[in-house]
């Protein structure tokens, strides 16, 4: 039974949403067990067919909603409909009693569809995919691990064309069936997917707006709460990770109203926004890392879903809670407020994600002041007008987005405005802020009040400082180049010599080298997180046809233990500035433009002294991948390397025939760890291994106390155990011919050797 329903939301920002976290693996697509009839064609009752509308009407309806608030674009048209499991499509078993199934949605002339389960709640085992029927583009597994409690709510990523097909498997003997419903389709009527496929630079559209990493800023830390928004699938906007007075990491997000409820004018009850809050996709670190340049933002890092916990209609104000907590390596920063009523002090910063483009900053050095509102809509007085910016301007997207006063503290989120570049500079237009202070204890119930999720415990705070949960370990992003400097270093292809074609540090005619690494040594034991790659183009890239794969090694003479290795596959972004656009493309890395990507490691890998992060490429290739080598600005060493198709590592400098002094654009991430900030103290007598009898020695003092521990070289423990004094301990783990690290630590120094088992 299928019931429709056509609705429409004004889009705010126009994008993507790629927000759930996914669980790779492969669908039955890809593997011999899948039916014959979906293979070939398919059965006529397979497709869920979604009715026709008229696409012009709702173009001219987009022209007048876009000139409201600080957004106006909408890419999709809604369909509320019920698809389910068990009643839809094909339901089938397998020999092995997996439980399969499959069914199609089809809304003709879309250029994408996406969908959002009202109801996801599958057992561990259950994998969830969906793809187009051509098989050109798949998205999933979503597992049992994208649950939630409460809503049950599941949206996802646009897929490519007007055919998908959702398919889920589920081994025998789980300990429930699996629920599964959809609930809206989203079809693409503006192809988005073709929109945004030639991405430009946007500081051509926004001059007067730096890059939010660029241009002198105080109070960094705020860029790392401040994130975009992918709403119902259809709409965006900017939001701010705020801190509460229990500083406990609860991923509460300020944003606007108007960013849920299409037409404010129209009063909601909270069951509607509880809906839409469950659909909303959290984009962390969508940002420029190289100031001024052409390269692409990561756009991997996201959290899908989010809860609907105070709604002030009356001033825009909306509080959210994220369904997830936001993954260590993302790096959010929990920004604090100020909720007292003279806003603050100057100069006043806003963060936004302006017409769907990367981050942007502004400035304001001057006086707020509480006008009569401009929108009839919302209660008089309860914004902060922003007459003219000193720096920047905002613009569709930027709804909902945070200022901050001198001490980095939010005060309040953008409602609307008409602010914009007048070349280089800001125009002499105003922008308004919802603020913070006028919603604070609004609401006739603590339930829907500010007040009540921020201070729980009703202290009394009306300043709460920042919460950073790396305080204490922070994240860093290492690079041997310098990219943002007063003579900046640059990035170039450097291409193999004129004996051959491609690249010098990637695919090429000769063929004789075929991974690539790039050095670094640290002073401290810190843990690896993953990595930052910049890539120039790379045209019909595909990660399972010629696979590349990022790996890690430690060594003192170059790349010696290799520690892991993961596959590249990630997905990409893709933008049109002049266009006011994204896009994804889940296998090529072409339009003209580099991208910055970011590759996770398994967790507990302990980098100290020397270690490497290399790309390994395979042959034959039918494209030229590789990362960008740098042209420094001033003269630095030589710290990439080249591996022969032999085996032999070089560094770039001495390999033979073509040498090349460079540092590749590789950037690990490491969170420090015990020894972090000390200089290692190399003291090889405090322990010592004797493999042939399997005996550690702990060549200790008399009343010297501590603890031994035995690591793999990825980082995971394999034994501990304390000691007092010289004391030997007999080693049975390990793997014959294996290499393990020893770390001894005491009351007076400490010490570090590697073994082989």
């Amino acid at each position: 039974m299928k019931q429709y329903l056509l609705l429409f939301v004004c889009l705010f920002l126009t994008f993507v949403s790629y927000g759930q976290i996914s669980h790779g693996g492969q669908p039955l697509l890809s593997t011999p067990q899948l039916k014959a009839s979906l293979l070939k064609d398919f059965d006529s009752g397979f497709f869920v067919e979604m009715p026709s509308f008229d696409v012009n009407k709702l173009l001219e309806e987009d022209r007048m909603n876009e000139q409201e608030f600080r957004g106006g674009f909408r890419f999709a048209n809604k369909f509320i409909t019920t698809i389910e499991r068990g009643v839809d499509g094909l339901n089938y078993q397998m020999a092995d009693g997996t439980g399969v199934w499959q069914v199609g949605i089809r809304s003709e002339g879309a250029y994408s569809i996406n969908v959002l389960f009202g109801e996801f709640d599958i057992p561990e085992g259950g994998k969830l995919f969906i793809y187009n029927s051509n098989r050109t583009h798949v998205i999933g597994s979503f597992t049992h691990e994208n649950n939630r409690s409460g809503n049950n709510i599941l949206p996802t990523q646009p897929v490519e064309g007007d055919e998908i097909i959702v398919e889920y498997t589920e081994p025998a003997n789980v300990p429930f069936s699996g629920k599964l419903k959809i609930t809206e389709v989203n079809h693409d009527y503006r192809d988005i997917f073709t929109r945004f496929a030639e991405p430009e630079v946007d500081i051509n559209t926004y001059p007067c707006a730096p890059d939010a990493l660029c241009g002198g800023l105080v109070n960094k830390e705020n860029l790392r709460s401040t994130v975009l928004l992918i709403i119902n699938g259809t709409s965006g906007c900017t939001g701010t990770l705020v801190n509460n007075t229990k500083n406990d990491k609860t991923p509460y997000l300020i944003t606007a109203v108007h960013c849920l409820n299409s037409n404010p004018a129209i009063a909601r009850d909270m069951d509607y926004y509880l809906e839409k809050s469950g659909t909303v996709v959290t984009f962390f670190n969508y940002q420029r890392s190289i100031c001024n340049s052409m390269m692409r933002g990561i756009e991997s890092q996201t959290v899908a879903g989010s809860t609907a916990l105070a709604v002030i209609e009356k001033k825009d104000v909306a509080l959210l809670r994220l369904n997830e907590l936001p993954p260590d390596h993302y790096y959010p920063y929990y920004s604090g407020w100020n909720i007292e009523q003279d806003g603050g002090a100057a100069p006043y910063t806003n963060f936004h994600h302006p017409n769907k483009t990367v981050k942007k900053w502004g400035m304001f050095n001057g006086n707020l002041s509480l006008s009569a509102s401009p929108f009839p809509i919302f209660d008089d007085r309860s914004h902060w007008t922003i007459p003219a910016w000193t720096q920047g301007s905002t613009d569709g997207g930027s709804s909902g987005s945070p200022l901050f006063d001198a001490s980095g503290l939010l005060i309040g989120g953008l409602s609307g405005g008409s602010s914009a570049c007048d070349g280089k500079n800001p125009n002499s237009s105003a922008d308004y802020f919802f603020a913070l202070y006028k919603s604070w204890e609004y609401g006739l119930q603590d339930s829907i009040r500010l007040k009540s999720w921020l201070d729980p415990d009703y202290e009394g705070v009306t300043k709460l400082t920042g919460f950073d949960p790396f305080k204490d370990h922070p994240m860093e992003r290492l690079s041997n180049a310098d990219y943002n400097a007063g003579t900046p270093d640059g990035l170039v292809i450097t291409p193999v010599d004129a004996h051959g074609s491609g690249h010098f540090f990637g695919h090429n005619s000769l063929q004789e080298t075929n991974e690539f690494a790039e050095a670094f040594n640290l002073k401290s034991e810190s843990e690896l997180v993953g990595a930052y790659l910049m890539i120039p183009p790379v045209s019909e890239f595909s990660g399972t046809a010629s696979p590349v794969k990022i790996n890690v090694y430690t060594g003192r003479n170059g790349p010696e233990v290799l520690v892991t290795g993961v596959l590249f596959n990630p997905t990409y972004v893709m933008y049109d500035a002049s266009k006011g656009g994204f896009m994804n493309n889940p296998v090529t890395l072409n339009g003209g433009y580099g991208s910055e990507n970011f590759v996770v490691f398994p967790g507990g890998i302990k980098v100290n002294g020397k270690f490497y992060v290399s790309y390994e490429i395979t042959y034959p290739s039918a494209f030229n991948f590789s990362v960008y080598n740098t042209t420094f600005g001033s003269k630095k060493e030589n710290t990439a390397w080249v591996k022969t198709i032999s085996g032999k590592w070089y560094p770039s400098d001495k390999y033979p025939g073509q040498p090349v002094t460079t540092s590749l654009a590789i950037q690990p991430v490491i969170i420090g760890g015990e020894y972090r900030g000390e200089e290692p103290l190399s003291n090889p007598d405090m322990v010592a291994y004797d493999r042939q009898n399997k005996v550690l020695y702990v060549n200790a003092e008399p009343e010297e106390t501590g603890i031994v521990t035995i690591y793999s070289v990825t980082g995971r423990t394999i034994r501990s155990f304390p000691f007092s004094g010289p004391q030997f301990f007999t080693v049975n783990s390990g793997r014959r011919g294996s290499v393990g690290i020893v770390r001894a630590t005491s009351n007076i120094r400490n010490s570090a050797i590697k073994i082989i088992f």
